[in-house]
């Protein structure tokens, strides 16, 4: 991404030695959380694509950053990218994973940015996702 998309995004961090050091000592336990955090909740994300006929991507590499906006996906190696998150906690991570995901399993490069987001926007507004990321 270039400095002028990131207006554009709902958060970002911007790097500064502070951050990167605060990332790279806490890294193992941010993974940790993560992963953790995955696991309570990947059945009912899977319940809820297939109640919603969404193809199911598969298994994905899922990167933790420490910096930059909080999420993006890469179709050429159908992967997401997330934040760590440092003030939305649990809750802003969920839903930056499944954001993505729905990223990948709708993408279609007819799409602009903003008809992407306003597909995977439609998607999390329905009740079987509305019920997993409620807080």
């Amino acid at each position: 991404m270039h400095l002028d998309e990131y207006k554009y995004l709902r958060s970002f961090i911007m790097p500064t030695p502070r951050s990167i050091i605060s990332f790279a000592t806490n890294k193992n336990s941010g993974i940790k959380e993560t992963t953790q955090l995955w696991s309570k909740y990947e059945a009912n994300v899977q319940k809820a694509f297939k109640e919603l006929n969404i193809k199911d991507p598969g298994i994905m590499p899922c990167y933790l950053h420490g910096i930059s906006c909080e999420g993006w996906f890469d179709t050429d190696d159908s992967s997401i990218h997330v934040r760590f998150p440092k003030n939305g906690g649990d809750q802003e991570l969920l839903d930056t994973i499944i954001h993505e995901i729905l990223h990948l399993a709708t993408y279609d490069d007819k799409y602009d940015y903003d008809r992407r987001e306003e597909i995977v926007d439609t998607i999390l507004a329905k009740p079987q996702f509305k019920k997993i990321l409620a807080p």
